[in-house]
């Protein structure tokens, strides 16, 4: 009998261990599930600028930026070579982001909100982000007005009439040449909050 037992004993512990073995591994899988969903990772681009790619639950919006895993992201037109935005961007979303790095600040490249609207929404913008100084126009010089002669006869001298200056023709402001595309296509409240943030995006460039 006591021989029995012991087999029983060391039956039941040896098929104890492949399922506490099994349970450690499912506990370790959803670690790494959640450890890549916000993991962030930097690359460099051609033009040695660092890449960098985030994913992530938005934490916060601002006027030209927004926050995800404690990272600020800013949105700036003019410092990236063009600019990706499916969906609409706001608070509790998620999304996958990929920019890169400049002075120590991430400027958003690409910005995919996941689950809304990526197919209904949507901004492209490519183009000449930098604007040209305009040339200053010459100003013409006055021409010189003819002394009038006076006559021997006992008239009243003739007063010279002045001459009319002119005015430098104002030079117009060039602006920057830019190809943007939206699409947007939903209800008016949904419509009229996308091409918000696309105006604000825009207004960067002026």
């Amino acid at each position: 009998m006591k021989k029995i037992a012991l087999v029983l004993i060391t039956l039941m512990l040896l098929a104890a261990v492949p399922v506490a073995y099994a349970h450690g591994k499912d506990k370790e899988r959803g670690g790494v599930r959640f450890e890549l969903t916000t993991e962030n990772h930097e690359e460099s681009d051609e033009d040695g600028n660092s890449e960098f790619k985030i994913r992530g639950r938005v934490e916060s919006v601002s006027p030209g930026s927004f926050v995800v895993n404690g990272q600020t992201i800013y949105i700036d037109v003019t410092q990236v070579n063009k600019f990706t935005q499916k969906g609409i961007l706001d608070v509790g979303d998620w999304v996958k982001v990929k920019g890169i790095v400049k002075d120590n600040k991430n400027y958003a490249e690409d910005i995919n909100i996941i689950g809304e609207g990526q197919g209904r929404f949507m901004l492209k913008i490519k183009g000449l982000f930098t604007s040209l100084s305009p040339s200053p126009s010459p100003t013409p010089s006055p021409s010189p007005s003819a002394s009038p002669e006076v006559s021997p006869t006992p008239s009243p001298e003739a007063s010279p009439s002045p001459t009319p200056s002119e005015s430098p023709s104002p030079t117009p402001t060039s602006s920057p040449n830019v190809l943007a595309s939206v699409k947007a296509v939903g209800p008016i409240e949904l419509v009229t909050q996308f091409l918000q943030q696309v105006l604000a995006y825009l207004q960067g460039l002026l």
